[in-house]
């Protein structure tokens, strides 16, 4: 949404995201729908930062999901 930030900034934010996924797709796998909202502190984070949080906040409901 617009709270993350212009145009350039939200898109920004969807490639770090679209990347972050890309490249953990082997470990992301589970049979889930993702709708993922940036929160605007995407602005400040490097693009490994981004994949760090990203992953770890999937597995973390990944686990959640199965108890």
């Amino acid at each position: 949404s617009r709270k993350v930030g212009g145009a350039v900034t939200r898109s920004r934010a969807k490639r770090l995201l679209r990347e972050a996924f890309r490249r953990n797709r082997a470990v992301l796998q589970g049979g889930f729908d993702l709708g993922v909202n940036a929160h605007p502190s995407i602005k400040d984070k490097s693009a490994g930062q981004v994949e760090e949080e990203f992953v770890r906040t999937f597995l973390r409901l990944v686990r959640g999901s199965r108890r």
